[in-house]
């Protein structure tokens, strides 16, 4: 995993910016046109999700922007876009942030490959550390069609 730096960290050279963004405003996504293969996108957060990424969940978005980049060069399956918002539970008060990674598959694809990520998902976390399971539980996955 990579070392955070400034406030909100980098992940694959990009740094998340200290700085404030009115809502119309992303990260841009970075891609390469000469690369063989595409380029797995930069994620675009949205300001209200900026918030949660501090301590062990800013640690823990970058090792899962990670495990989602390799899992995708795993399976050959293209990202369009990913998209980080923030998602408030009124039942139980809670807060996390949802990775919405928007894949180049036909929809009846998707759950197959949701299906073979979550598996690996779950054997990701089972080898953390004790101390870094809060980090990870305050972010969800959901995979939806780009096509």
């Amino acid at each position: 995993m990579r070392e955070p730096r400034g406030k909100w960290g980098t992940w694959k050279g990009v740094e998340f910016p200290d700085r404030s963004l009115d809502d119309s405003e992303v990260v841009p996504t970075v891609r390469s046109p000469s690369s063989a293969r595409a380029e797995f996108p930069t994620p675009d957060i949205a300001p209200a999700a900026r918030e949660l990424l501090t301590g062990p969940v800013q640690q823990d978005f970058a090792a899962l922007l990670e495990f989602l980049e390799r899992q995708t060069e795993l399976d050959s399956v293209r990202v369009a876009r990913l998209e980080v918002t923030r998602f408030f539970d009124p039942e139980d008060g809670s807060t996390e942030l949802v990775v919405t990674e928007h894949v180049l598959l036909a929809q009846e694809e998707v759950l197959k490959y949701w299906d073979h990520v979550g598996e690996a998902l779950e054997g990701w976390i089972v080898k953390l550390p004790q101390e870094r399971l809060a980090g990870v539980n305050a972010i969800a996955i959901h995979v939806v069609s780009a096509t």
